[in-house]
């Protein structure tokens, strides 16, 4: 493409600050926080746009009072954080600096006005903790946020967020006699029951103070500081739950979801905090299958394992780390190991008399059994599993025993009587069907006891050849001396 053609093109027109304010508040109204964040940085958007648009028209909400009464607490924190609450503090200054008062004609509905009539709890704390709003400030109708409260309640079903927030602007010394331009207070304007009863309660309780110096009456009232101890609370034991992961804290978190719930602190951390508490529930799931499973060791049968198998599955699908079940992944490995060598064992428990020929099958019940030892399997188990490889391994030398031939190699016959050539291939002979016959009847380890007579009498047959060989060797070691005795007489005689 040419330059010429590049100059060409019709670049899209900038949008108007109007349009941008339209688009921003559009977004605040849907909740898309994405363009919202983005709107703010990239377009540099400040509640001091809004300003104008609603000095034409009072009764127009801002991008703060839409996200409030929307509930999107999420896009509430980020106006906020962004100064969009700044404005109102600077309208009430000016309105007490121009003598108009809070009741008076230029009286404006504040956020915390509308997050008390919309019930937006967590939005009320922060607005009260962090950006100084006063909770007995009077909006345009002299109504408190208490007043708001209590109207904006429904007057039947679940109203409990409703009611905790009256306590909290309760706790905040909000007076429950003020009466707004109208003349009713808090009470008059409250339809909901469980609302009259707590007011009620308060009006006709006696004035008490807490460790925070808020006004409780005397009365279990929820508090700004009551609900941030249960969050931090609920955090710090959620942070440990996660990091150990140990069931021993399985109730002590969830009385804490429990009493964090009771007093409707906020929902993503009691989200959160309730999926970890499944998932330590999943992992004492587990821990149950694990007792049961070492109480019925050691198995015979895949399927006795599943149980377990499918509680660990379980376990990971909620998020356990696969770390945090190693204790089960190893019984599992060890069970499996215990029922493979159940299987061999029993194969092998088969065999009448072992031979050379259940040389495989002995080497297969070998390594089974050293998986299980490396597991640490039920000792009785593992000593019967013993007790059967040395059965066989001493019934395989017993019978090799019967077929043993040894011969001497050249070099080691040179020079060597014929005798003394046979004692010397029969003694390692003799040896070692002795040693065979030892292992075979020690411990009782339930050797063939036709394979024992049988080995016995050719032990006893090979010990007398031996004993009849060596008296033959030293028979003939004496006459040769004899005669070499002789023959050096004769020889001296001669000379």
């Amino acid at each position: 493409m040419s330059e010429e053609e590049e100059e060409e093109i019709d670049l899209p027109p900038s949008k108007t600050k109007e349009e941008l304010v339209s688009e921003f508040l559009s977004a605040c109204k849907e909740g898309n926080e994405e363009i919202v964040r983005q709107m703010l940085v990239k377009e540099d958007i400040k509640a001091d746009d809004f300003a104008e648009m609603q000095q034409k028209n009072t009764k127009k909400w801002g991008p703060l009072i839409w996200s409030i009464c929307k509930g999107n607490y999420d896009i509430t924190s980020l106006l906020l954080e962004y100064a969009f609450g700044e404005r109102f503090h600077k309208k009430k200054e000016s309105e007490e600096g121009s003598n108009l008062g809070q009741a008076g004609a230029q009286a404006r509905s504040t956020p915390l006005h509308w997050a008390s009539f919309k019930g937006q709890l967590k939005t009320l704390c922060d607005l009260i903790q962090f950006h100084q709003f006063d909770p007995s400030e009077r909006e345009e109708n002299g109504n408190t946020a208490l007043h708001l409260a209590a109207t904006g309640m429904p007057s039947s079903g679940d109203g409990k967020i409703f009611l905790k927030v009256m306590e909290v602007l309760i706790s905040e010394g909000v007076d429950l006699s003020a009466t707004n331009s109208y003349g009713n207070t808090a009470y008059d304007l409250c339809t909901n029951e469980a609302a009259k009863a707590l007011l009620r309660k308060v009006m006709t309780a006696e004035n008490k103070n807490d460790d925070t110096g808020k006004v409780t009456y005397g009365l279990d009232i929820l508090s700004i500081d009551k609900i941030r101890k249960n969050s931090q609370l609920l955090k710090q034991l959620v942070e440990k739950v996660e990091r150990d992961m140990l069931t021993e804290d399985l109730e002590g978190l969830s009385k804490v979801i429990d009493s964090t719930r009771k007093s409707c602190a906020f929902g993503k951390s009691i989200e959160h905090a309730e999926a970890v508490l499944k998932k330590l529930t999943s992992k004492q799931q587990v821990e149950e299958h694990m007792q049961l499973l070492e109480y019925k060791r050691p198995l015979t049968r895949n399927s006795t394992a599943q149980p377990l198998q499918d509680a660990i599955a379980n376990a990971k699908h909620l998020g356990v780390k696969e770390s945090q079940l190693d204790s089960a992944l190893q019984l599992i490995d060890a069970v499996k190991a215990e029922i493979k060598l159940n299987n061999i064992l029993r194969s092998c428990e088969a065999i009448r008399c072992a031979s050379q020929s259940e040389k495989g099958q002995r080497n297969a019940l070998e390594s089974a059994l050293l998986s299980v030892k490396k597991y640490e399997g039920q000792a009785e188990f593992v000593s019967k599993a013993q007790k059967v490889l040395r059965r066989m391994d001493a019934e395989i030398e017993l019978c090799a025993c019967k077929t043993m031939k040894f011969q001497l190699a050249e070099e080691e016959c040179e020079g060597k009587h014929e005798l003394t050539i046979q004692i010397l291939t029969l003694e390692p002979q003799v040896e070692r069907l002795q040693n065979a016959l030892k292992e075979a009847t020690s411990n009782d380890i339930g050797v063939n006891k036709e394979l024992i007579e049988e080995l016995t009498k050719k032990m006893n047959a090979m010990n007398e050849e031996f004993e009849e060989l060596k008296q033959k060797d030293k028979e003939r070691i004496i006459a040769e001396e004899e005669a070499a005795l002789k023959k050096a007489k004769k020889k001296s005689k001669k000379k």
